[in-house]
């Protein structure tokens, strides 16, 4: 079974039924794939446990620092976050300066979201890297070739 963390946004904004809403429906998403979900407060200065793959949401997209260069920075999926999978009212809030709270959109588990993680299910499952490096292998040491 595959294993996953959801990375949680700021504390700050995260603590009414909408956001608990949209964390809860990305966890019953990941569950119905067949995903063991691990779900991180994305605290300050923190790096969230070993897993297979990674979603985080707004300021918990900081964790990517965490794997960046590394083999998994590829299994780091971000939401709400320009880097990565947003709604478009929720990105025109942040390219306007992200005043006052994040628009009802910040917490909307959008299709694209739900495809990304559905792909990295796939991708995880299926076994195949997205840059496979494999060993190469001389004509003469082949079976069957001489």
């Amino acid at each position: 079974m595959l294993t996953a963390v959801l990375v949680k946004g700021n504390p700050k904004f995260i603590k009414g039924d909408e956001a608990q809403a949209y964390y809860n429906e990305i966890v019953e998403y990941m569950e119905s794939l067949g995903v063991s979900v691990i779900v991180d407060p994305g605290a300050d200065y923190t790096c969230p446990p070993k897993a297979d793959f990674y979603v985080a949401h707004s300021r918990g997209c900081g964790r990517y620092r965490c794997f960046d260069g590394g083999p998994q920075a590829d299994d780091f999926l971000m939401f709400g976050d320009p880097d990565g999978i947003m709604h478009p009212k929720d990105r025109k809030w942040h390219e306007a300066g992200r005043r006052g709270i994040p628009p009802n959109e910040h917490f909307l588990f959008i299709d694209e979201q739900k495809q990304a993680i559905e792909a990295k299910v796939i991708q995880l499952k299926s076994g195949q890297a997205v840059n496979p490096q494999l060993p190469r292998q001389s004509a003469a040491r082949r079976p069957g070739v001489r």
